[in-house]
């Protein structure tokens, strides 16, 4: 389902200035009790396209659901409890669901609520960064910036941009330090029509997302060992991914159903 520890982008840590040409990805496994804790690798982590959902899905009504908000947690800690040196992303519309913008106005509090709740999580299971997806809008731009000052990993989105000032509406990149390796990352939203709420009208516009990435991904690389890209699905990813100095993108493998 692209749930659970979506993918890990292992790598052995280096000392040099440049970041390998290619990283295997592998898919995860928990790591069992009796495993040392791990200080040669890097692990990334993420999460996304879970649409507010808390409970998990199914493929079949027969199978027992996974990729609850309960297990996502949990298995970020078991990772962290065998390595030091984790990255945790989520890649966003991790909110809410499409369906749910033409919800009726006695809903939003409930949604509201839902959505807080995510995050709230995310944030007690160490999450390093959230990349907003054009589904996690439903309640507005002030909303989610109330939001983002609730918890402690920052909300990125390079190309959702604010007209009033020309400027990103969140905060486009952020930076980390694992085991000597410098991480750069930069956050993007979907390029495509949205349906703004209310209050958003005229506020905003949506940039696409490889005018934003060629802004922002050859700057951290001259700072940065690592270059990683946060999109949804539907994005240009091989276009992104060859841009100079970019090293990976991570995106939901498919919406989950």
């Amino acid at each position: 389902m692209g749930l659970l520890g979506t993918a890990i982008l292992a790598l052995t840590l280096w000392n040099g200035s440049t970041a390998p040409a290619a990283l295997p990805i592998q898919a995860p496994e928990p790591a069992p009790a009796s495993t040392p804790r791990a200080s040669d690798t890097l692990d990334l982590l993420f999460t996304g396209g879970t649409f507010g959902n808390l409970d998990g899905y199914r493929n079949r009504k027969s199978q027992p659901r996974v990729g609850s908000l309960a297990r996502r947690v949990s298995y970020v800690k078991e990772r962290r409890a065998h390595n030091d040196h984790i990255l945790y992303f989520d890649v966003g519309s991790t909110f809410f669901h499409r369906g749910e913008h033409d919800s009726p106005a006695f809903r939003m509090p409930e949604l509201a609520d839902r959505a807080e709740l995510i995050a709230r999580t995310l944030d007690r299971a160490g999450c390093d960064a959230l990349s907003i997806g054009s589904d996690d809008l439903l309640l507005g731009i002030d909303w989610v910036r109330q939001l983002a000052r609730q918890v402690e990993f920052p909300i990125l989105c390079a190309n959702l941009i604010d007209l009033s000032t020309s400027q990103p509406c969140f905060a486009p990149t952020a930076e980390f330090t694992r085991g000597g390796v410098k991480i750069g990352v930069v956050g993007l939203m979907q390029y495509r029509p949205l349906t703004p709420h209310r209050d958003d009208v005229g506020r905003f516009r949506v940039v696409p997302e490889l005018q934003s990435a060629w802004k922002h991904a050859p700057v951290l690389a001259t700072r940065n060992d690592l270059v990683i890209v946060l999109c949804e699905r539907g994005s240009p990813v091989d276009e992104i991914a060859a841009i100079p100095g970019v090293d990976g993108v991570i995106t939901p493998a498919r919406n989950p159903g």
